[in-house]
């Protein structure tokens, strides 16, 4: 089973290659201040309508996730009245394995061990974060040349308003091994099951539909999904 899903790749249904720079992206903290977070990233908004939930399924060190991140999802979030409809939660497991050893969980990923450290920390931050910096803090270092590098992770953290120590502590220790365990709960109860990654679930739903546009124009879904009154940055 596990050779199977090592087999799988990463979901091959963005239309743009990725790229990437040597450089700690600067953080805008105008947006990110906007954001009230607890596990998830919850924007604020005035209108009576629903907000639009996206949950996005990944593996840290996935170039299509990767992508999608630095090329859909935090250009969208951080689109400030499109950004205010949405509550994004991120989940970092993807195609990765666990067993269970005594009280730990052990992690196999499909991108290797820095990837399940990637995977670990992150899924820290999703549950330490106090300042609404989670996804600040995650574009900033997938939009690196290494996601994987402490310095940059640590660079990002503190951009972003992370207490660096807390969070390189909950990963190397039982929390951050609680933590990730959770978000293999959560990725394991997908239904349909996920068949690779980036995998978006809107407002509870996924189909091929929805995947194909999220990918390609996630703001165009989010303003198209919508109830309440368009936001002004919508595209028509």
């Amino acid at each position: 089973m596990f050779a199977q899903r090592l087999a799988l790749v990463c979901l091959v249904a963005l239309l743009s290659l990725w790229t990437v720079s040597g450089r700690v992206r600067k953080i805008n903290h105008a947006k990110l201040d906007r954001a009230e977070e607890t596990n998830v990233i919850q924007s604020s908004e005035d209108d009576a309508a629903p907000l639009v939930n996206v949950e996005l399924y990944y593996e840290t060190l996935c170039p299509y996730s990767r992508a999608f991140i630095n090329q859909q999802l935090y250009p969208t979030w951080s689109t400030a009245s499109v950004g205010a409809i949405m509550n994004v939660t991120m989940v970092p497991y993807g195609n990765a394995q666990e067993a269970q050893d005594g009280n730990q969980w052990i992690f196999t990923c499909q991108h290797g061990p820095k990837e399940c450290s990637a995977n670990v920390l992150t899924a820290c931050a999703v549950n330490l974060d106090q300042k609404n910096g989670l996804l600040g803090f995650i574009y900033c270092f997938e939009n690196s040349d290494d996601p994987s590098n402490s310095t940059i992770q640590q660079k990002c953290a503190n951009v972003a308003g992370f207490d660096w120590g807390q969070l390189s502590t909950c990963a190397a220790g039982q929390q951050g091994n609680t933590f990730e365990h959770l978000m293999a709960v959560k990725t394991d109860a997908l239904n349909p099951p996920h068949k690779g990654v980036p995998w978006i679930v809107v407002n509870g739903v996924h189909n091929d539909e929805i995947q194909a546009e999220a990918v390609s124009d996630l703001i165009q879904l989010v303003c198209d999904t919508y109830t309440g009154t368009r936001p002004k940055d919508c595209p028509p």
